[in-house]
């Protein structure tokens, strides 16, 4: 009924203070605290940097990181997770 095509997605994600703040620390910038709308080509390209800076993230806020990805991913539903 409302079908949308991939590359024409967009989502609004809610990243909290802290979260962002931790983005930041580790380099990605791209992540802002509050309301972030994403297109389907932003929030690839945002989750890959995601997945690349993991490495330099200590491994006790792995959980924490892979939380805001997954929350970036999940945002734009089973589609997105194909696609990464």
């Amino acid at each position: 009924m409302f079908e949308v095509a991939f590359e024409e997605m967009t989502a609004t994600v809610f990243v909290e203070e802290g979260a962002a703040g931790m983005a930041y620390m580790y380099g990605a910038a791209d992540v802002q605290p509050g309301q972030n709308k994403l297109s389907c080509a932003e929030g690839v390209a945002l989750i890959r940097k995601l997945d690349r800076l993991q490495t330099g993230v200590p491994k006790h806020l792995h959980k924490k990181w892979r939380a805001l990805r997954n929350q970036i991913c999940f945002a734009f539903g089973p589609e997105m997770e194909a696609a990464v």
